[in-house]
């Protein structure tokens, strides 16, 4: 038997019911077109969406150099802007450097803020994964390959969620090196003594 696999939108979806929002507000680096696609996919699951906003970009390497400033101040902008005002925040965009920041916008916003990161690590982490928020299979894409770990770890904060994901890889590569990306990415699902199953990652467009 396989393991089971969960795409980023369904572990956004997941992340974003269990916060049980009345006034949802996605936030996005996308032109119009992926954002009117994404919004309707959350509509369709039942999420109350109420409103996008996204920058316009439609190139991933330009997407990949916004910084995380930048995002925190566009978010902002756009749930004060908002109307009717959310009461939760969705982030998109696994290249966009909103996890940085997501922190800091629930501080200033008040409100959750969820990103397509953070929600992927919640279920690796603490394996929270809902069988039940199946989505279609045309919203999976290939996965992107692994960052410099080591280096994005001295950026990080101690307590937060990427941090024990980054101490994870490089425990596993310290312990018993993978040949490639794949076998490292195995070690990193493969569960923790004690905690149940492993859980597979897909990437996509959310």
């Amino acid at each position: 038997m396989g393991s089971p696999c969960v795409t980023v939108v369904q572990a956004t979806v997941q992340e974003i019911r269990q916060l049980r929002p009345k006034c949802s507000l996605l936030v996005t680096p996308y032109i119009a077109e992926i954002n009117n696609r994404l919004q309707n996919t959350f509509l369709e699951v039942g999420l109350p969406v109420t409103g996008v906003v996204g920058m316009g970009l439609d190139n991933d390497l330009d997407i990949g150099t916004v910084p995380p400033e930048e995002i925190r101040r566009f978010v902002v902008t756009a749930t004060q802007s908002a109307d009717p005002v959310p009461d939760c925040v969705f982030v998109s965009c696994t290249t966009f450097r909103a996890f940085e920041v997501a922190e800091d916008l629930e501080r200033e916003l008040g409100i959750p803020v969820v990103t397509s990161n953070r929600a992927v690590f919640q279920v690796i982490l603490f394996g929270t994964w809902d069988m039940g928020a199946e989505l279609r299979e045309e919203d999976c894409s290939m996965p992107k390959e692994v960052v410099n770990e080591a280096e994005l770890l001295a950026t990080v904060k101690e307590d937060s969620i990427v941090n024990k994901l980054l101490q994870r890889i490089i425990q596993i590569e310290t312990t018993n090196p993978p040949e490639n990306e794949l076998d490292l990415a195995c070690g990193l699902l493969r569960p923790s003594r004690g905690q149940g199953r492993a859980i597979g990652v897909r990437r996509e467009a959310s």
